[in-house]
């Protein structure tokens, strides 16, 4: 998880299709994806609590990274990032 992500492919809104499955393999590689595709309950642990927010952030970013300023706009409201994919899910499927 150490390595920078720099995106190759940005979604513009007209490419989800292709970005999607690029960006969840993206995330799968980087041990992620279940951050962004579960609904998972913060941890009260403190030390787990602080691995689970690392993971959201770093998702965040990789996901912020690979999307238009267009994009971003319409998820950088989003409470958590699965509520941002899942907005993208909704306006791009």
């Amino acid at each position: 998880m150490g390595e920078t992500f720099l995106p190759k492919h940005i979604l513009d809104g007209s490419n989800f299709g292709i970005w999607e499955p690029r960006m969840k393999a993206e995330l799968q590689a980087r041990k992620l994806w279940q951050t962004v595709n579960e609904d998972l309950v913060a941890p009260t642990d403190e030390k787990v609590l602080e691995a689970y927010n690392m993971k959201n952030e770093l998702a965040t970013s990789m996901i912020f990274r690979a999307v238009s300023d267009e994009v971003l706009l319409m998820i950088s409201s989003s409470n958590s990032i699965k509520e941002a994919w899942d907005r993208l899910k909704k306006i791009y499927l």
